[in-house]
């Protein structure tokens, strides 16, 4: 289980959310919502648009270069290189290249 908030607070929990381990994102902006299409890769998402990639389950954190400046608010991963993500007044962005 993952959550995400304020000032790029990325938390996991491997026991049902009994116990939470904070993880490094290495950004402060505020993230708004993550998602995992395996235990591996994961993407998570926040304000001015922030788009962080992980390979390892979250261990680190890469910051993605963003197409928009605006705020992203709910991202879908279905593969490790299909990725679906919205924001405000409609934004819809996709990538099939994993980001890159």
């Amino acid at each position: 289980i993952y959550a995400v908030g304020d000032h790029g607070t990325i938390v996991r929990s491997t026991n049902g959310g009994e116990k939470w381990e904070c993880l490094e994102s290495g950004t402060r902006q505020t993230l708004r919502a993550i998602s995992f299409c395996d235990e591996l890769h994961g993407t998570a998402v926040g304000y001015e648009g922030t788009i962080l990639r992980t390979d390892d389950g979250g261990k680190h954190w890469i910051k993605q270069t963003s197409p928009i400046p605006s705020h992203i608010l709910g991202v879908s991963q279905i593969s490790p290189k299909i990725i679906t993500a919205v924001g405000i007044n409609g934004l819809i962005i996709k990538t099939t290249t994993g980001g890159s």
